[in-house]
């Protein structure tokens, strides 16, 4: 096209020169005008062949960002947050068509009335949320948030194994509890706990709520779960575990009479015995010092003077806590008893004082606790 334009004016002046009639002063003239004519054209020519090449290299960009925005669809395709239109495409074909596409109707953009009036006219990648070339989104919605992350998994808390343990742990309220004495996967045991007196953490051994007159035998090997309808009781190794695992014993008892023993003892024999119910080698000694007493205590004696236990009547072996663990019978008789067998006459209950008749006809009430180690 430059070539054939300049030949032509080349031509025409050369034509002019050999046949006009005109003055050579007319005719420097028109031919300075032509010449910078042609100057002119060959500067335009230059310009669009520069604008050509521009243009040329902003096509082979967008090629390249449309190749990389084609490879971020491929890698952003699990998040699921894409344009509308996106999101009306099911398959990654579809996508990356649907980007082809868009990409090719900015394309149409560059043209020959794009280069007369401006070398580059082509809008700038602007990421705000959406990635938008000349006003068309182009291939995908940034996600509004960030993956949702998998639930942090609290571990599961260890079974209680204890009162003692349910306590440590800010269990407050009296009741039953289960306890897995053996550890995770043990068996399981209800029980009652006191979680209030002297600091909690008390299990219920013995419960022997007694009716007056009443000659019900006692109920060995069961665990009772309340203190005031229970009727049973247990020694320690009926539960996994040995005499060492006991820390304190605390004994109460009531009755018609008036009186409350409330205490527990230090020395270790009543928590050996309180573990396998053997009365062998207790002492007076191992009651009468040592021990603190308790809220609501009211007995006259018992247990700061003791001068007897177990009678020989039933054997020290199997004497547990329920037959005169320890009690005072000179000069008057003060004694613990839940269903003892001092006379052939039948079950003696006794909580501190003797009373007028039979040790069986008064209402009494017989609670031993443990607290364990841990």
């Amino acid at each position: 096209m430059k070539v054939n334009t300049v030949h032509s004016f080349t031509l025409l002046a050369v034509c002019i020169t050999a046949t006009s009639a005109l003055s050579s002063d007319v005719l420097r003239a028109i031919a300075t005008e032509v010449s910078a004519a042609v100057s002119e054209l060959a500067a335009k020519n230059t310009q669009l062949e520069v604008g050509i090449a521009a243009h040329a290299a902003t096509i082979a960009d967008l090629e390249a960002r449309n190749a990389r925005l084609e490879a971020r669809v491929d890698s952003l395709e699990h998040l699921g947050q894409w344009s509308p239109a996106h999101n009306a495409a099911t398959t990654p074909q579809q996508r990356r068509s649907l980007l082809t596409t868009e990409s090719a109707r900015g394309a149409t953009h560059i043209n020959e009335r794009s280069i007369n009036t401006t070398l580059l006219n082509v809008s700038t990648l602007i990421v705000t949320g959406d990635l938008v070339w000349r006003g068309i989104p182009v291939g995908f919605h940034a996600p509004t948030r960030a993956p949702t992350a998998p639930p942090t998994l609290e571990p599961t808390p260890a079974p209680l194994v204890s009162c003692k343990d349910a306590r440590a742990r800010g269990y407050t309220t009296t009741g039953t509890y289960t306890i897995y004495p053996g550890g995770s996967g043990s068996t399981s045991y209800t029980v009652y706990c006191d979680q209030e007196t002297d600091g909690g953490g008390w299990m219920l051994t013995y419960a022997y709520n007694h009716p007056a007159g009443g000659t019900a035998p006692l109920v060995p090997n069961t665990i009772p779960t309340s203190p005031d309808t229970g009727y049973s009781h247990f020694d320690m190794n009926f539960l996994p575990g040995n005499a060492a695992d006991i820390a304190d014993v605390r004994f109460y008892c009531t009755s018609t009479t008036g009186y409350v023993i409330h205490f527990k003892p230090s020395n270790a024999v009543p928590r050996n015995i309180a573990f396998d119910g053997d009365q062998t080698g207790s002492t007076t000694t191992d009651w009468s010092t040592g021990f603190t007493l308790l809220g609501g205590h009211t007995a006259l004696v018992l247990p700061s003077i003791v001068d007897w236990v177990g009678p020989s009547r039933v054997p020290s072996s199997t004497g547990g806590l329920w037959n005169y663990p320890f009690s005072k019978t000179s000069g008057s008789n003060h004694g613990f008893a839940m269903a003892g067998t001092t006379y052939s006459s039948g079950q003696d209950w006794f909580c501190e004082d003797w009373p007028s008749s039979s040790p069986a006809s008064i209402q009494t009430k017989h609670l031993v606790y443990v607290r364990t180690v841990v």
